[in-house]
């Protein structure tokens, strides 16, 4: 994974835009600006998080540069501030993040079916095993007829 150049990238996205005057920086443009760059930095943390997490992953195998990875991080913690300072300075910082979307919990009643059908799953087989186990520990107890009819010829 390729290192970032923290310094630019911060400056870049930092700029502000001279087409806004004072008045103007409450407007949706520039609320869709600063989003945009947040979303911008956001994606530069999570590639330097990764890359990161992949140097310290591959620690000790052969061809992994140490420097690299401590270079990363050191980024990582440059990209991290830079995304935090933008939030408190645009504002954007405020508001509530959402995250994709969570999957819909299921109702109570429904947890309750599918663990009492679960439970019904594990019951119905440990029966199956038991009842094997149990045939199986008559036909080792109960003696061959066989071998007793030729011990018993044998003996005559």
């Amino acid at each position: 994974m390729g290192s970032f150049d923290s310094r630019s990238f911060s400056q870049q996205s930092l700029a502000v835009d001279p087409s806004f005057t004072n008045a103007e920086y409450n407007t949706p443009e520039m609320f869709k600006q600063n989003m945009q760059i947040a979303l911008e930095l956001l994606a530069r943390v999570q590639a330097l998080a990764r890359s990161a997490l992949v140097g310290i992953e591959h620690a000790y195998r052969p061809g992994n540069n140490p420097m690299q990875t401590s270079a990363d991080i050191a980024a990582l913690r440059q990209a991290h501030q830079t995304l935090v300072e933008h939030l408190r300075a645009s504002g954007v910082g405020a508001l509530p993040l959402l995250t994709s979307p969570s999957p819909e919990l299921p109702s109570e009643q429904r947890l309750m079916d599918e663990t009492t059908k679960a439970v019904q799953v594990l019951y119905d087989r440990q029966k199956r095993l038991q009842e094997s186990a149990a045939t199986v520990a008559n036909l080792l107890s109960t003696p061959d007829t066989s071998q007793l009819n030729t011990r018993k010829r044998e003996r005559e």
